[in-house]
């Protein structure tokens, strides 16, 4: 928390407002399938999961065997994490990367679902349709 600034700190105030700008920054959001040599997945996987940029790592089933979340700020670093870090691991012998466009939160899809509609509207639809089917 910061502290309250005194009147002869108004400086403070504007590199305060310069720190919380910044906090508010968007993340280019890819990720990452790979293919890794099967005896070391677990090892692989340890490793792209201690780079900075890379948020989680899965071992999953199917045709790929490790799914790495990439957060960076610009396509520059994108490049370099993909190809100069994550593709160098010992153990990854192939990868493609999609990069995310837009974000679906469950808070978002359930807002989109719901445009216009309130649960007292819900109610109302079902006890309509119940009437309705009573004079059936």
């Amino acid at each position: 928390m910061v502290a309250p600034l005194k009147r002869n700190q108004p400086f403070l105030k504007e590199k305060i407002l310069k720190i919380e700008s910044l906090k508010r920054v968007e993340l280019i959001t890819a990720i990452v399938l790979l293919k890794a040599d099967v005896h070391s997945i677990p090892e692989t996987g340890q490793a792209i999961a201690e780079l900075p940029a890379v948020s989680e790592v899965y071992s999953v089933a199917g045709p790929w065997d490790l799914v790495a979340i990439v957060r960076v700020h610009n396509q520059e670093e994108l490049a370099d994490v993909i190809t100069d870090k994550i593709d160098k691991i010992p153990g990854i012998a192939a990868s493609e990367t999609l990069v995310g466009l837009q974000v679906f939160s469950r808070h978002d899809l359930e807002r989109l679902f719901s445009l216009g509609y309130e649960q007292t509207d819900e109610q109302s639809y079902g006890q309509a349709y119940e009437q309705g089917s009573e004079t059936r």
